[in-house]
């Protein structure tokens, strides 16, 4: 069971636990350290084991903070002592940290007195290599003979991506990979936009790998000479595009990030079994085919909090480098109280934490175009909305339930010429998503309005 977060410490928190722990340190002759070891972590994800010692009149409400950059006085999470050998007043947790291009450290909190005061604080823990490139996700392109790459790096310029028929003969170069990034200021509201739940995104590189057979493994790796290169991974080219070809995919949507730790945020614990079966399931039944994930919506939960997409990339990271990740938006990505369609029937709300789209706008490269009209006050064009794509005997269509739908916008003209130009003979089987629902069981008004303002418009054309 997740415990009922605590009040957010501030800093008066600081002043008066080392007062605190000046007394005890006179009093007991014992002051309370916090360490972590390695101090140096040579990959991403690597564990590092946090020790403290000395703690006086130790509570199952004790608890250390994790903190990134280690000098930020607000943390990213913590872990509740009563979870360890607490009574002693010492213990250790064992973590996995994510590279995020910045160090960690660790706070030691005591609750002896009714009030949470800091009372140690860690060494920082930093990587070996900062600028790793990390967080490859494959993407599709609407040309089968090419798959799309993208990932994060520490630093703007040089990054490819080389690729081959053969591991470790990797014979092929992709051009200078396109590279950009976002800022604080293209986040539309809070929490999102202060300062103390911000955290800069990298370099997010976006490269094509192209002259690819069909159904055809290839292996590859990414980075440049400033920043490393990645490990060596590998992945099966599209089949291809015919009736007579099959094709097995994975759909999920509201997935988010299982933490090892806890986050002030809603906790997603079933994300790490999503990416648990569709591992063994890519590694037992689909070695050796072609493959895909759809996620329809509601990807990182981030809402604000931006280290969780670097934590979250990380988690999808052994299916994304396997085969391509395929996005929808949803209400958590994108809904802001802004936003331009916003009619009275919907429940469209801030349930993206004032991130307005920005971060999925930026991470992910979908098929079709990007959305100059829709451009909002991020200044950071939209695209990933709507657009199709086909691979096997699939034509798949997404749509944006957060934006216009309703007839006669630039979203629903998309998708009648789009069904329009689906050939039966070609791809036999079409399907359809978006993030919310077209047929939904809740009683709620606006979830109903929703629904049935989204069935209206599209129920013809499938009829047709």
């Amino acid at each position: 069971k997740i415990p009922m977060h605590h009040p957010k410490l501030s800093q008066s928190h600081w002043l008066f636990g080392f007062a605190v722990l000046l007394a005890v340190t006179l009093i007991n002759g014992a002051t309370p350290s916090i360490s972590a070891s390695p101090s140096v972590l040579t990959k991403s994800r690597e564990n590092v084991t946090v020790t403290w010692a000395n703690l006086p009149d130790p509570t199952p409400t004790d608890l250390v903070t994790i903190h990134s950059p280690a000098n930020q006085s607000d943390y990213i999470g913590h872990v509740y002592l009563s979870n360890t050998t607490w009574q002693g007043g010492e213990g250790e947790y064992i973590l996995p940290l994510v590279n995020n291009r910045n160090d960690y450290g660790f706070r030691l909190w005591s609750n002896a007195t009714g009030t949470l005061v800091v009372v140690a604080v860690s060494n920082n823990v930093t990587f070996e290599n900062p600028s790793e490139p990390l967080q490859g996700h494959l993407q599709l392109t609407s040309n089968p003979s090419e798959m799309r790459l993208m990932w994060v790096s520490g630093s703007e310029n040089g990054s490819q991506v080389m690729y081959g028929l053969q591991s470790g003969s990797l014979d092929y170069v992709t051009k200078i990979a396109n590279t950009t990034t976002y800022t604080v200021q293209q986040l539309c509201d809070a929490p999102a936009n202060l300062s103390e739940n911000w955290r800069a995104p990298g370099w997010i590189h976006n490269a094509i790998m192209t002259g690819l057979e069909a159904s055809t493994e290839y292996f590859y790796k990414f980075g440049s000479e400033a920043d490393g290169w990645s490990e060596e991974y590998s992945f099966i080219s599209s089949p291809g595009v015919g009736a007579d070809l099959s094709l097995d995919y994975f759909v999920y949507g509201d997935m988010g990030v299982s933490f090892p730790f806890y986050i002030d945020q809603d906790q997603q614990p079933p994300a790490a079994e999503t990416v648990h079966w569709v591992r063994k399931f890519l590694k037992t039944e689909l070695e050796n085919k072609p493959s895909l994930v759809v996620h329809i919506g509601d990807i990182s939960y981030a809402r604000g909090l931006a280290f969780i997409w670097d934590w979250f990339f990380e988690e999808i990271e052994p299916i994304s480098t396997r085969v391509p990740y395929m996005v929808t938006i949803g209400n958590h990505e994108y809904d802001y109280p802004q936003q331009p369609f916003r009619p009275s029937w919907s429940n469209y709300n801030t349930d993206s934490g004032g991130e307005c789209g920005t971060p999925y706008y930026s991470r992910f490269h979908m098929p079709g175009p990007a959305y100059t009209s829709l451009l909002n006050t991020s200044n950071v064009t939209p695209r990933n909305l709507w657009y199709s794509f086909e691979m096997g005997p699939i034509h798949f269509t997404f749509i944006s339930t957060e934006d216009d739908f309703l007839e006669g916008s630039e979203q629903y003209n998309f998708i009648v010429q789009d069904l329009a130009s689906v050939d039966r003979s070609k791809t036999p089987w079409l399907v359809f998503s978006g993030h919310r629902p077209m047929y939904t069981s809740s009683l709620h008004t606006s979830d109903i309005g929703i629904s049935q303002r989204k069935f209206s418009p599209f129920k013809l054309l499938f009829w047709d």
